[in-house]
């Protein structure tokens, strides 16, 4: 929210060089930026930055396009945690919910993502190497010839691999 407030009050360098700088602390400091050495050195970047233009015909339509980015965002956001607040409370009532809160490197985040990505039928996945080929992390080879190449298969579900990938990140020592 800092960057979008900030945006949209000073959506130009012209703008923020125009407020004083007692205007842009109080900013700062209304959005919860108080250790005075980052303070300082947001305002000694401010009073340093250069323009790369100062032509109207660039830094206008720029301007528009700004605000009309900064209000799209504004709106995400409000969704975006109504979507976080609705799988918090989905989450905490799905009776394996504890099971994958257990799980290694599974936090708040990732917890109700492998939750969805294993899904509740088990029967769907025999073994791993099956839930390994449909997240499309299990190795594909392919032989022409004399020619042997491995790689990932391509045709899988994004979702499925990047959450599986996240884990094993997150689970790493």
């Amino acid at each position: 929210m800092l960057a979008l407030d900030f945006l949209d009050r000073w959506p130009d360098l012209a703008s923020l060089r125009r407020a004083r700088v007692g205007t842009v602390r109080s900013f700062y400091l209304l959005h919860s930026v108080r250790r005075p050495e980052l303070l300082k050195t947001r305002l000694e970047q401010i009073a340093k930055a250069q323009p790369l233009t100062e032509d109207p015909a660039v830094i206008d339509p720029a301007v528009l396009q700004v605000r009309m980015l900064v209000a799209v965002l504004s709106t995400l956001q409000s969704h975006i945690a109504r979507f976080d607040a609705s799988i918090a409370q989905k989450f905490a009532s799905h009776v394996e919910s504890a099971f994958f809160r257990q799980l290694p490197g599974a936090g708040a985040q990732l917890a109700p993502r492998l939750l969805v990505a294993f899904g509740d039928r088990r029967d769907r996945y025999p073994d791993a190497s099956s839930l390994q080929k449909h997240a499309g992390l299990a190795p594909v080879k392919e032989k022409s010839g004399r020619q042997l190449w491995v790689h990932w298969r391509w045709n899988a579900p994004i979702f499925l691999r990047q959450t599986f990938i996240e884990w094993a990140g997150q689970t790493v020592v």
